[in-house]
Formats: structure tokens, sequence, C-alpha cells
């Protein structure tokens, strides 16, 4: 329905009672007329009175007509009086929305005048609507906005149409403020009726909106700052580097002028400074807080930010003087945690006096928390480093080889071993299974263990022999768990101790033999002696108690062959001190009864001293090679001028009795070795090449030095018998002798210690010799 018809239908009743009362107005017109000028008859009788049908019908149509006109003229007066209405409305409105608009109008003619402005502009300028009339628009504009601009911005929104511009208004206090302007042509009707253009503008004060996006700037800005911090305390592990760029970076985004980073201690009681920019470097690691002492202990105590607005006036803590020294006024402080737990704080301090704010603290806040994630990991990471580091060094101490498997058998990861070469190249046997990989009896031994490991839950321990290099070597594993499907294999190359424990069981043999041979020898000596004077009986008796221990250490030996160690001090004890009554006794015989005995049994008596002593420093270098073996080494930076100089030394006499000639030239350069070791090598090198020369020649000895890439080789060279070639590798053996012992004396075990003795300290020996031309032994040790 179009707006006319809606008018009319909602003025309907209103039209046809106008249109009924203007024909019933023009019937009685009509009857007044008739009755003044053209009949007789009275007004009301012409009303009622019987007309002419022809006069009716004219009357009829004149009354239509009448109606007619009248509905026309009603129709007429009710659109000017809805338009008059709704005009009416329009203004109100246009007018309540000009007077409580939130933005500023104002009305401008071509010429630039001001014609009018909204109530909005005189509350917010201070002016009333008059003196605005009145004003320039440099009088409401910042500076630079004179008339011609103004004028100027008029035409172009006159040409244009519509513009818009940021600009600066002013108060009628002065006071400046930002706003945003909007013009746009308007058609106005002049006082004498005829159009006229003028231009509308809308200025709304964007001081707020400009603040928010300051903020949002700084947000931005502090947002990026605080990714650029994260990362760059996130790239690196450098505890140092870390408190650098926490307090450098703190101190720029919130414009400090000192920023220090604290940490607690261990026992939590004090804090130390570990960076800190505007005070002394010296005071890093050296200054230190209490509690109660500063706003930082404060903040730690109480586990929030604190600040500190005036120093002068501080009650709740003890001030540190050097806040007064160096002339602070203001501080903030945020504590550093990680969950609930406190472990150090920030905090900044400003000459000037200063109120921080919730956004300063916030962001200082952002900052620590960042610190705070940094720091811990950064520590944890060194931590583990370290351990790592640690478990590393002691992996690459350990000389075995090392297996890491599943429970199914898979190997999983392994560790070379120095003297250890694996049957199978490591791409070939990892991720793959023992079985596959193994002699069937070996793994079948190593899956049983396998499986007692994982049901007892202790280490397990197995023996097997395997060929490698064509060799049969024999190995010792060792099982542990180390997860829930997984154990850890350490392989021992245990070839040599067999070896050295089937040595040792000949040595027991071959001592039990001694024994049984002494003790036949005592037996008959002790009847000789029973014949020359019975008076001997209780020697023979505490000799044949000594016996009886001989005969039991024997025996203990035998049960215990593979304990090394307890080997070791029953020798050291209990054998020795029965050879030392032997030949105590011996000895007090042969001084006490003398002429008592005859010359048989005192040629008796001498054998059994001399055979003691034999023995008893066979043992004592046993011991040392003993000692050697299984002593814990510990590896030093060593001069081999000096260790020589004071085996040269000690040997002194030796050499004296043996007339030796012993010649050390070149240069002699620093070794790792055990320096006791190292001279009893040395000793015994030149003991041998003073020994064993043709009878009557005077020993030439020489000892020299050279490099070998790593090592150093140090060269004793003498002019001795020499050693054939086939026995350079026995010499080096225990008990192992060329010669006997009436031409050269020995227990030979000396070469033995040199050889066991290099290689404790991560060395070698060997010998270069040809029988008559002497011989040149040679040890090798890691250089310094």
């Amino acid at each position: 329905m179009s707006p006319k018809c809606q008018i009319m239908t909602k003025y309907r009743y209103e039209i046809i009672l106008l249109s009924v009362l203007a024909g019933i107005s023009m019937w009685i017109i009509d009857a007044f007329l008739d009755a003044a000028f053209f009949y007789k008859e009275t007004f009301i009788e012409l009303l009622i009175t019987d007309i002419p049908s022809y006069e009716l019908y004219i009357r009829s149509m004149i009354f239509a007509g009448f109606i007619v006109f009248g509905l026309t003229i009603s129709r007429t007066l009710s659109r000017r009086f809805l338009s008059e209405r709704r005009l009416k409305e329009t203004e109100d409105y246009l007018q309540a929305l000009y007077d409580i608009s939130p933005d500023m109008i104002f009305i401008h003619g071509e010429d630039g005048r001001l014609i009018d402005v909204n109530g909005n502009v005189e509350m917010t300028y201070g002016y009333s609507r008059d003196e605005m009339l009145d004003l320039m628009p440099e009088d409401t504009m910042g500076k630079g906005y004179t008339f011609e601009v103004a004028l100027k911005r008029i035409h172009q929104a006159l040409r244009e149409g519509y513009i818009e511009f940021e600009w600066m208004a002013r108060k009628r206090s002065g006071e400046e403020f930002p706003v945003e302007v909007r013009l746009k042509r308007i058609e106005l009707t002049g006082k004498d009726g005829s159009p006229e253009s003028a231009v509308i503008a809308l200025v709304r004060d964007i001081s707020e909106h400009m603040e928010t996006e300051l903020n949002v700037i700084k947000y931005t800005r502090d947002l990026e700052e605080l990714i650029k911090i994260s990362r760059e305390i996130s790239s690196t592990t450098d505890l140092r580097q870390i408190y650098r760029t926490v307090t450098d970076s703190a101190r720029v985004l919130l414009d400090l002028d000192c920023s220090t980073l604290m940490i607690l201690s261990d026992d939590r009681k004090s804090l130390a400074i570990k960076e800190t920019i505007g005070f002394p470097g010296t005071m890093i690691d050296n200054f230190v807080l209490l509690e109660g002492q500063g706003l930082s202990t404060y903040v730690i105590k109480h586990k929030k930010p604190g600040k500190v607005i005036d120093f002068r006036s501080e009650t709740r803590f003890e001030v540190p003087p050097v806040v007064f020294e160096k002339d602070i006024t203001s501080a903030v402080c945020v504590p550093m945690m990680m969950g609930e737990e406190v472990f150090g704080v920030l905090i900044g301090h400003t000459h000037d006096k200063r109120d921080f704010t919730v956004e300063d603290i916030s962001l200082y806040r952002s900052i620590a928390n960042n610190a705070a994630v940094a720091i811990k990991n950064s520590m944890n990471l060194n931590t583990l480093s370290d351990s790592e580091s640690r478990n590393r060094a002691l992996l690459e101490a350990i000389p075995d080889m090392m297996f890491r498997l599943r429970r199914d058998g898979t190997y999983l990861d392994f560790k070379k071993a120095r003297d250890i070469e694996t049957i199978l190249p490591p791409e070939l046997f990892l991720g793959k299974n023992i079985r596959g990989t193994m002699p069937e009896e070996i793994a079948d031994k190593a899956m049983s263990n396998i499986e007692k490991v994982f049901k007892s839950g202790n280490p397990q321990q197995f023996d097997y022999q395997l060929e490698t290099g064509g060799e049969k070597r024999s190995y010792e594993a060792r099982l542990a768990m180390s997860g829930e499907d997984e154990v850890i294999a350490i392989i021992r190359d245990i070839t040599e101790q067999k070896r050295s424990e089937r040595e040792l069981e000949q040595y027991r043999r071959h001592l039990e033999k001694l024994v049984r041979e002494r003790t036949d020898e005592l037996d008959k000596r002790i009847g000789e002696v029973e014949m020359l004077n019975r008076g001997m009986i209780n020697l023979l008796e505490d000799i044949q108690v000594s016996y009886d221990r001989a005969r039991k250490m024997s025996e203990e030996l035998a049960e215990t062959n593979a304990e090394l160690e307890a080997f070791a001090y029953s020798v050291s004890h209990d054998l020795r001190a029965p050879l030392r009554a032997m030949q105590g006794f011996a000895g007090a015989l042969l001084e006490d009864y003398a002429g008592k005995l005859g010359e048989k049994a005192q040629n008796y008596a001498k054998r059994i001293v001399a055979a003691a002593e034999r023995m008893d420093t066979l043992i004592q270098d046993l011991l040392v090679y003993s000692r050697i073996g299984r002593s814990e080494i510990q590896l030093t930076p060593a001069s081999l001028k000096r260790e020589i100089d004071e085996v040269l030394r000690e040997s002194g006499e030796l050499i004296k009795v043996k007339g030796a000639h012993i010649d050390v030239g070149g240069r002699m350069p620093e070794v790792m070795c055990h320096s006791s070791t190292l001279r009893r090598v040395v000793s015994n090198l030149i003991s041998n090449a003073v020994k064993f020369v043709d009878e009557g020649a005077a020993p030439e000895v020489h000892i020299w030095a050279e490099d070998k890439g790593e090592m150093t080789r140090l060269w004793v060279a003498d002019n001795g018998i020499g050693i054939e070639a086939v026995h350079k590798e026995r010499i080096f053996r225990v008990f192992e002798r060329l010669h006997g012992i009436e031409a050269y004396p020995g227990t030979g075990i000396g070469l033995a210690i040199v050889k066991k003795g290099v290689e404790r300290m991560g060395g070698s020996a060997g010998v270069e010799s040809e029988p008559g031309k002497g011989s040149r032994f040679w040890i090798e040790l890691v250089k310094s």
C-alpha cells in the first residue's frame, strides 16, 4: 500500500464526516437562498415541500457535486495536515539528533563563516554558541590551521562532496586534543528562498582512541620484546648470557637506571647478585642480602611483587646503604618463581621518584617469568650435561664392551671396548637377535640369564668361550636390568685372567712341591738333630708347628684358587711367617750350636737358611706383581729424568758392586705414569742389565728416550749375554727363567712385573736382542 493510501485509510472516518457535513450545509444554503430570492415559501417549508422531479434531480446533482467538492477539500486539507505533522516530527527528530550527538557539529557557509554549532561543541570547547560564531578557525584548532586552510578544506568538500582528515583542536583553556574531522556538502535554503550550498563538519574527539592505539602499539612492542627476550634466553644454556640479556632488556623496557638479577642461596637464607647494570660489576657474586634486608628479601618472603616510591620514607625493611650511596629513590621488584617456589628476583631502580604502574609491574613480571623458566631449564640442562659428561667419562673409562638388549635378546646399542673386537661389525648385529648372531650354546646361556635378571631383579653373571681371530678366548658377561624391558650386558675379556689363574695354580703346585721337598729335608734334619741333642726337642717341635702351618696354608691356597687378593694376603702373612721361623731357627742352630753340629749338619742348616731367603724373595716379588695387577693406579704427569735419577740413587749399591757404568743421555720428556710403579719398572730393567753379563765383564748400560707419536719410548740397552728371538715373549711371563739360579740369581718375576706395570699405565714393553750382542729393552708410555 502506498503512503497516500495509508493516510486515507488512517483518516477515512474524519474525511467522510467532513464530506457529509459539507453536503448538508450546501442543501441548507440552497433552501435559504430560494426562500430569500426565488420563492415565497419559508425556509422550513422549502426544506420539507415536495419539489418537482427535474428540480429534485438538479438539486441532487448539485448536492452530489457539493459532496465531491467536500471530499476533495477534505482530502487536500488532510494531506497538508499530515505533511506538516510529519515535517514537524522530522524536524524535532533531527534537532534532537543534532543536540545530543556525541560528535561536535559545525555548519559552515561557502565563504567559510560559521553558521551554527550543536550543544556538544559548547560543552567540549568551553565557548557559548554565540561566542563560537564569532571565532576564527585558528581560535579552535591547533597550530597551522588558519582561516585560509579552513576555507581550502571547505571548498574541497564542496567540490568532492565529502572529505575527512585528522587535526589537533584547542579548547578555551588552551588544552589541545586530537580530533577526526569529516566534511560533507549539504544544500540549505537561503533567506530569499533560493538554494544555498553549505558544509557540515562532524568533529570527533579521538583522544581515547589515540591513547588506545598508543597503548596497543606499546603493548605490541612490549610483546615483541618479550618474545625476542624469550627466544634469546631459550636458545642458550649459558647462565651468564641469560642473566645479562634479562637485566639489559628489563632496563630498556621499563626505562630503569639500574637493573639487577639476584638468585636465592641453596639454604634460602641469602640473595646474591648474579648480574647488574647500573651498579658496579664487582658486586656480582659478592654482594649478598640477608633476610630482612632490602626490597628483594621482602618480595621473596611474601612471594609477590613490591615497589618503593621513595626509599627515604621506607619502613617495611632495612634499606641497604648502597641505595643511598647511588642516589636511588624508587624501585620495583618481582619474584622469579617455578610453581610455588621462589628462587630469585628481578629488581629495578630509578634515580627520579617514580610510582610504577600496574602495567609496568605486569610487564616486569612477564620478563621474570620467562627468565625463571630459562634459568631453571639452563640449570637443569647444565646439571644433566654434567651428569651425562660424568657418565660418558665413566663409560669411556670402562675398558669392557657393553651391550644394551631387549628382553627378547634384540641388540639395541653397544659400546666398543679398547681391547675386544666384535665377531661382526655393528651394522650386522644391531637390531638383530642374539640367537642369530652368537653360537647356540652361548645364546641359550645369555637368554637364560636375561630371564633370571627380570625374575629376580638381581644382576647375573656367566662365563663363556668364543673363538676370535683364530684364537679361543674367555669372556665374562655381567647382566643388569636397565629398564622395564631392557638389560645392560658388560663383556670383559678374561683370557689373561684365566691364564694368570693357571699360572698361579702352577705356582701353587710348585710351591707345594717346594714345601714338600723342604719338609722331607726338614724331617731328615730333625732326625739328625734328635740324634745329636735331645735338648733340641722343643726347638724341633716349634719347627714342626711351623711346618704344619705351612701345610695348612697350602691347603687354604688350593681351596681359594680364584681369589688372588686372598692368596696375596695369605702369602704376605701366613706363608712368610713360617719361612722366617725356619730361617730364624736354622740361623739359631748355626749361631748357638755350631760347635755341637757336624760339618754336614752345618751345611744342611746353611742350605735351609739360603732356601728360606730365596723363597722369601720369591714371595715378595709375587706380592709386588699381585699388587701391580690389582691396586688402583692414578696416572699423573711426571718427569722421566727425575724418576730415573731416583732409581739410580736407590740402586747405587748394586751398581757399585757390579762395577757398572750407567749412561743417561738425551732429552727426557714428561709422561703420564704412576710414580712408584714406574720406578719399580725402571729398577727391574736396570737390575737385569747389570746382572746378565758375561763373567768378568763390566756392565755398560745406556738409557735414552724417543718420541713415538702420542707415546714416549724409553730404551735401556746393555752389553749383556743377549736373548734368542724365540724367548722374547717368554721372558715377560711369571717364573720364566732362561738360565740356572746358580749362574744368574733371581726369581723369574722381574720382567713380568715390568710388563704388568707398564700395561697398567696404558703402555707396552718389549725387547730387541741377539745372543752375545746385548739386549735393548724398551717401554712405551703416554706423553703428558
